[in-house]
């Protein structure tokens, strides 16, 4: 069986390798986590103004998370440091080929998805945020027809956010 490999490959390539150790020293010296990706959503639905400690607190998260998240991020190519942007191309392409194999949606309940990260049911009380973190759950998990849509649903609104 032959492999196809895109021009793409390689951002999955590092993502998947800085996601290797998931300990504490590693996470501060490149494995990203999922919490890495809420704050990349969080960037995406605030946009290029939000400031780091603005992030923190709307995301009740510690505001060194969201500093090492986007430095993570930017590492591998999901963000624009100059822009202060998120990749929309990287993002979505990680998000539709990677994301359901790094970050898999663990089922429990009536069919219910374990969230990304736990502060992600907080942090979705942000309507944008919310629509986010929903394509993201249904690329996490769901038939090949649910992903497809998902994926669109991302780029329209990755790209009405005017991500770069």
């Amino acid at each position: 069986m032959d492999i196809v490999m895109d021009a793409g490959a390689g951002l999955f390539e590092r993502v998947l390798r800085d996601m290797e150790s998931p300990d504490a020293a590693a996470t501060r010296a490149g494995g990203a986590t999922a919490r890495d990706l809420l704050v990349l959503l969080k960037l995406a639905a605030a946009g290029p103004d939000a400031t780091a400690a603005d992030m923190a607190r709307e995301l009740s998260v510690p505001a060194a998370d969201v500093s090492l998240g986007l430095e993570r991020c930017r590492r591998v190519g999901l963000v624009d440091a100059e822009k202060r942007r998120v990749e929309a191309d990287a993002l979505l392409e990680f998000f539709e080929h990677g994301l359901r194999f790094v970050f898999p949606a663990e089922i429990f309940g009536r069919g219910r998805a374990a969230p990304l990260d736990p502060a992600a049911p907080r942090a979705a009380e942000d309507p944008r945020l919310d629509e986010l973190l929903r394509c993201a759950d249904a690329l996490r998990g769901s038939g090949r027809r649910e992903r497809a849509a998902a994926a669109r649903e991302l780029k329209s609104l990755l790209l009405e956010r005017s991500c770069s």
